[in-house]
């Protein structure tokens, strides 16, 4: 089955999906609650299968289908000073960026950006504090990309 990969805002005490029966935690994502489409659904239980107690739906942001988001940052400095950056390995191959409230809510996912597209299987990124540069791990191309981000 086709899954939408997630990117969390992880907190103590929450649950956000992977079942684990040792934390008692048994229901994949958002189970299936109703016949309608429910976030985080996975059709494969029958309807009317709630999610854990402890899902944070809330916390709990869409990277995009067959994404496998990995590598993660918060950029700062220069244009995206403050956005979330999440490498995806998979469908998007590329880096999308979310906008991150001072509260910490995640909103504005954006995928398409130039210069942030076309890699082959990226896996992580990381950022140069003092030139802003961006470094991209490329599995599929065996190498390191350099990214210099413009004013």
């Amino acid at each position: 089955t086709a899954e939408t990969d997630y990117v969390f805002d992880v907190k103590p005490g929450r649950y956000y999906g992977h079942p684990n029966p040792a934390r008692c935690e048994w229901v994949l994502a958002g189970g299936n609650p109703t016949a309608g489409t429910d976030p985080f659904q996975v059709g494969a239980y029958p309807v009317g299968t709630p999610p854990d107690p402890n899902m944070d739906l809330a916390g709990t942001y869409d990277a995009g289908l067959h994404a496998s988001a990995n590598g993660v940052l918060e950029y700062r400095g220069g244009v995206l000073n403050g956005k979330l950056l999440v490498v995806r390995y998979s469908s998007g191959q590329d880096i999308e960026t979310f906008d991150v409230a001072a509260s910490g809510v995640l909103s504005n996912r954006t995928t398409g950006l130039t210069g942030l597209t076309g890699f082959s299987q990226p896996l992580d990124v990381t950022q140069d504090p003092a030139t802003g540069h961006l470094y991209v791990t490329e599995l599929g191309a065996s190498r390191i990309t350099l990214l210099k981000l413009r004013p």
